[in-house]
């Protein structure tokens, strides 16, 4: 599905034309800080905060855990 719109407005529209049940988001930026840094001025921000039903943000792979 191709659709042309503003990301996060376009997402929510989605989510509740097809009736979703959660929203599955990456995210990806900064880890020194809060979540608020992570998601700050992002497409992941405005829908977790304007979705009426759950948002997932997953953020990137490290390899933080990863054996040597």
């Amino acid at each position: 599905m191709v659709v042309v719109g503003k990301p996060f407005a376009e997402i929510l529209r989605i989510a509740a034309d097809l009736d979703f049940s959660l929203i599955v988001m990456g995210i990806r930026g900064r880890h020194d800080g809060g979540i608020e840094e992570i998601l700050f001025g992002s497409t992941a921000e405005k829908v977790l905060r304007a979705a009426r039903i759950p948002v997932l943000c997953v953020p990137p792979e490290t390899n933080a855990g990863a054996k040597q």
